[in-house]
């Protein structure tokens, strides 16, 4: 019984058929790989259990709005967060010295510089030296690319 099939999942097995492939694997230019493709009418699996599960979903909301009002804070914080979502946080603009060219470590210093001085809220300032940290990737990559563009150069390849 524990591999039995629920009655209401479609019984869909995979048909053994394979579409011809090149060496890649990759499907050879004019092949369709299911030529009969989905039947009409035919539901998927994800439609079918959600069909499932509405059909019980009054009774559900029910039963977790009793238990959020016999005081359940698990169930009360899943109704308060559908009905009344969190509130995202709102950033203001914040003004700091930035020199794009200039090191990374002398435009982190400034942003320190400017949380000490109150100009920039430390979780801003956070996200901005991460931010700064992706720069950072990014120009070590473009140099990498540089240095792999002359050396293949000088080698001729």
């Amino acid at each position: 019984m524990e591999n039995e099939i629920p009655k209401w999942l479609p019984n869909n097995k995979p048909k053994n058929t394979r579409s011809p492939r090149n060496k890649k694997g990759q499907f050879i230019p004019g092949t369709v790989p299911n030529p009969t493709g989905r039947p009409k009418g035919s539901v998927g699996i994800s439609t079918t259990i959600s069909r499932a599960l509405r059909e019980d979903s009054h009774e559900v909301v029910a039963v977790v709005k009793q238990a959020a009002l016999d005081g359940d804070m698990q169930a009360a914080a899943l109704i308060l967060n559908r009905v009344c979502p969190p509130i995202k946080a709102h950033h203001t603009k914040v003004n700091f010295r930035f020199n794009p060219e200039g090191t990374l470590s002398d435009n982190v210093s400034d942003i320190l510089k400017a949380v000490s001085e109150g100009h920039v809220p430390a979780d801003i300032a956070k996200s901005i030296i991460e931010s700064l940290g992706a720069l950072a990737v990014c120009r070590q990559t473009d140099e990498l690319e540089r240095r792999l563009t002359v050396l293949e150069s000088i080698d001729g390849t």
